[in-house]
């Protein structure tokens, strides 16, 4: 590597002064001699330029120790792909449809319990409210629920006992072949009311709690629902837990509600979107990442510390139109 240097020379002439008699003596002469006078000073001024530009330039050469004192990093420029990166400005912001949850009343009752308290961050499968069910059709399908499976029992019991008298002949085949038929009757309206309580809101748990206590169920809680979206949501390193907010509580204690009455809103925090706001010439770039799937990368910025970055994100969609306002889209 080698460090280029000009040096700019300047030649100053001087004459003494004469005294007034030989300039009067002389000055024919240098009349005379004025037009080659100007000529010799022309090229002699080019001669002496000519010659301190041959001697101000030049090279220096450096050592390895001289590249280290300075700093001097020597490197090969050559033509390579780069990437060019779009800064957008950008909010995070809840799934239209997805991030709130109405949790609602399947049956009518009076609220006797409350269990979260407004803004507590609840689990799938966590209580939120106990009801004393009043609901009058339900009763009735319980109770009907209830004698179908005490009367299916004594006629299996009826059919066991007949079982052992068949084989040996000592009773009619028409006998043990009715009990049957009633015992099948029975298991298909077993059946049948069962997916009727499963309409009315009562969990398969529920229902078979009602078989071997052979109890109405006079109570019932309601809990954060399941979801089956978060099976393919993973972290970093660990899949995440389906955790939902308690945003308003609608109810209060001793309150009566009926069939499909609010009782509060979930937030569900666990996938959020990321809006950005791009402008109008950025929309060329925008739509080719989008259709060609390139990843995208957020950039949260920290009031101190190092910004935190979040890797492979992607373009849902891009917006059709633009703002006429903020002219982004």
């Amino acid at each position: 590597m080698c460090l280029g240097a000009l040096a700019t020379y300047s030649v100053l002439g001087y004459e003494p002064a004469s005294s007034e008699s030989d300039a009067e003596h002389n000055h024919d002469h240098d009349h005379a001699h004025d037009e080659h006078d100007d000529h010799a000073h022309d090229d002699h001024s080019s001669e002496d330029h000519a010659q301190g530009d041959d001697h101000g330039s030049g090279s220096i050469e450096l050592s390895a120790q001289a590249r280290r004192n300075i700093g001097l990093v020597v490197a090969t420029v050559e033509k390579r792909p780069f990437d060019r990166s779009i800064l957008v400005p950008a909010m995070v912001v809840e799934r239209p449809g997805r991030s709130e949850l109405d949790v609602t009343a399947a049956l009518g009752g009076i609220v006797t319990r409350i269990y979260p308290i407004q803004g507590e961050a609840v689990a799938a499968g966590a209580p939120l409210f106990d009801l004393r069910l009043t609901h009058e059709e339900l009763v009735q399908s319980q109770s009907d629920f209830l004698k179908t499976a005490n009367e299916l029992d004594v006629v299996r019991r009826e059919v066991r006992r007949l079982e052992p008298l068949e084989a040996s002949g000592s009773i009619a085949i028409k006998t043990i072949l009715d009990r049957r038929y009633e015992q099948e009757k029975l298991e298909a309206v077993l059946r049948s009311q069962h997916q009727a309580l499963l309409l009315h809101g009562l969990s398969e748990a529920q229902i078979n709690t009602i078989l071997v206590s052979r109890q109405l169920l006079s109570g019932l809680t309601i809990t954060v629902p399941e979801s089956d979206e978060y099976e393919n949501v993973k972290t970093r390193n660990t899949r995440a837990a389906p955790l939902f907010q308690v945003q308003q509580l609608f109810v209060e204690k001793g309150q009566f509600v009926n069939a499909g009455d609010q009782l509060c809103i979930l937030s569900d925090h666990a996938q959020v979107y990321i809006e950005g706001r791009a402008f109008e010439q950025d929309a060329p770039a925008l739509n080719q990442a989008a259709e060609k799937g390139w990843p995208i990368t957020a950039v949260f910025e920290v009031p101190q510390g190092r910004p935190t970055l979040i890797d492979g994100l992607t373009i849902l969609y891009v917006a059709d139109r633009v703002e006429p306002e903020s002219r982004t889209l």
